[in-house]
């Protein structure tokens, strides 16, 4: 699911106008766990989900997006999982 969605983010960037992000992620490693594209350099988000990730995200940024420099750390998926033993 996961690797779709990367995919699926980054024909949306290229092929049409994407909604402003709420907050975009940069100078960051990303690990997308997808084959073909293994890491990027920065993510969007709006919303509370991820529109975008890629390299370019400057068709989600407008004057009112928050913008979130990582400093070159590296970002792994992680799993939220909410049950007890």
């Amino acid at each position: 699911v996961y690797r779709t969605r990367a995919k699926q983010c980054l024909i949306e960037a290229e092929y049409s106008m994407p909604l402003p992000a709420d907050t975009i992620f940069t100078n960051a490693v990303f690990t997308t766990l997808d084959a073909d594209t293994p890491r990027v350099t920065a993510l969007a988000v709006r919303n509370g989900r991820i529109v975008y990730v890629g390299d370019d995200p400057a068709p989600y940024r407008a004057p009112d997006t928050r913008t979130v420099d990582l400093g070159g750390r590296y970002v792994v998926p992680g799993f939220c999982d909410a049950h007890l033993h």
